[in-house]
Protein backbone atom coordinates (compact mmCIF):
# COMPACT_ATOMS: atom_id res chain seq x y z
CA UNK A 1 0.00 0.00 0.00
CA UNK A 2 3.08 2.49 0.85
CA UNK A 3 3.97 2.26 -3.05
CA UNK A 4 0.71 2.17 -4.48
CA UNK A 5 0.02 5.83 -2.69
CA UNK A 6 3.56 6.69 -3.30
CA UNK A 7 3.17 6.42 -6.73
CA UNK A 8 -0.43 7.69 -6.82
CA UNK A 9 1.42 10.87 -5.94
CA UNK A 10 3.11 11.07 -9.51
CA UNK A 11 1.60 12.38 -12.35
CA UNK A 12 0.64 10.74 -15.08
CA UNK A 13 1.53 13.18 -17.99
CA UNK A 14 5.27 12.89 -16.54
CA UNK A 15 6.17 8.91 -16.41
CA UNK A 16 9.55 9.35 -15.60
CA UNK A 17 8.63 11.84 -12.94
CA UNK A 18 9.86 10.85 -9.59
CA UNK A 19 6.87 11.28 -6.66
CA UNK A 20 7.92 13.37 -3.84
CA UNK A 21 9.90 12.12 -1.17
CA UNK A 22 7.89 13.14 1.84
CA UNK A 23 8.36 13.02 5.54
CA UNK A 24 5.34 10.78 5.67
CA UNK A 25 6.49 8.19 3.18
CA UNK A 26 9.94 7.88 5.18
CA UNK A 27 8.02 7.77 8.54
CA UNK A 28 5.52 4.92 6.94
CA UNK A 29 8.70 2.83 5.67
CA UNK A 30 10.92 3.28 8.57
CA UNK A 31 7.78 1.65 10.57
CA UNK A 32 7.64 -1.08 8.20
CA UNK A 33 11.25 -1.83 8.91
CA UNK A 34 10.98 -0.93 12.71
CA UNK A 35 12.87 2.34 13.12
CA UNK A 36 11.71 5.33 14.40
CA UNK A 37 13.45 8.07 12.42
CA UNK A 38 12.77 10.27 15.52
CA UNK A 39 15.22 7.99 17.37
CA UNK A 40 17.53 6.70 14.23
CA UNK A 41 17.47 10.21 12.13
CA UNK A 42 20.75 9.04 10.53
CA UNK A 43 19.03 6.36 8.11
CA UNK A 44 17.03 9.16 6.76
CA UNK A 45 19.51 9.29 3.36
CA UNK A 46 19.04 5.52 2.77
CA UNK A 47 15.05 5.32 3.23
CA UNK A 48 15.04 8.13 0.54
CA UNK A 49 17.17 5.77 -1.94
CA UNK A 50 15.56 2.52 -1.03
CA UNK A 51 12.12 4.25 -1.59
CA UNK A 52 12.89 5.75 -5.08
CA UNK A 53 14.50 1.76 -5.82
CA UNK A 54 11.04 0.76 -4.89
CA UNK A 55 9.28 2.64 -6.80
CA UNK A 56 11.14 2.56 -9.91
CA UNK A 57 10.46 -1.35 -9.56
CA UNK A 58 7.05 -1.22 -8.61
CA UNK A 59 6.90 0.51 -11.67
CA UNK A 60 8.85 -1.50 -13.56
CA UNK A 61 7.41 -4.86 -12.63
CA UNK A 62 4.10 -3.90 -10.62
CA UNK A 63 6.08 -5.89 -7.79
CA UNK A 64 8.97 -5.25 -5.42
CA UNK A 65 12.20 -7.59 -5.73
CA UNK A 66 12.62 -9.60 -2.44
CA UNK A 67 16.12 -8.94 -2.62
CA UNK A 68 15.50 -5.13 -2.88
CA UNK A 69 13.63 -5.54 0.24
CA UNK A 70 16.85 -7.77 1.89
CA UNK A 71 19.47 -5.31 0.79
CA UNK A 72 17.39 -2.77 2.22
CA UNK A 73 17.00 -4.27 5.86
CA UNK A 74 20.36 -5.37 5.99
CA UNK A 75 21.40 -1.46 5.05
CA UNK A 76 19.32 -0.16 7.59
CA UNK A 77 20.12 -2.36 10.21
CA UNK A 78 23.98 -1.63 9.53
CA UNK A 79 23.43 2.14 9.43
CA UNK A 80 21.25 2.34 12.36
Amino acid sequence: RLLWTYEASRTETAPDQDPLVSPEYLSRLADIFGYDVKVHGCIVRNLKAQLRVFARSYRERQDVEFGDVINCAEMLQRDA
